[in-house]
């Protein structure tokens, strides 16, 4: 199974977790814990990876590394930013 590296994918894997563990039956919910719990914590590695390289991004005016996807801004032609935006 092919993944690709992004933000966005990541945020899926977790709500699809979350999902599982929703709807687990209870013969099933100790292993879905466990995965739950790996999973969160291979995500915090990530996000403290992603915090990394947004302050280097802010800093150096770089436009990242393709974890995070950046288009031009419609209204500011040439200047990057976060696809999506922040999520409310």
């Amino acid at each position: 199974m092919s993944i690709d590296n992004t933000v966005e994918t990541l945020r899926d894997l977790l709500f699809t977790q979350i999902r599982r563990l929703n709807s687990a039956d209870l013969k099933e919910l100790p292993v879905e814990i466990q995965r739950s719990n790996a999973m969160a914590h291979q995500a915090q590695t990530i996000i403290n990876t992603l915090s990394v390289e947004c302050e280097f991004m802010r800093l150096t005016g770089s436009k990242g590394s393709g974890f995070i996807p950046i288009t031009e801004n419609p209204l500011l032609t040439g200047t990057p930013r976060l696809v999506g935006g922040l999520k409310k």
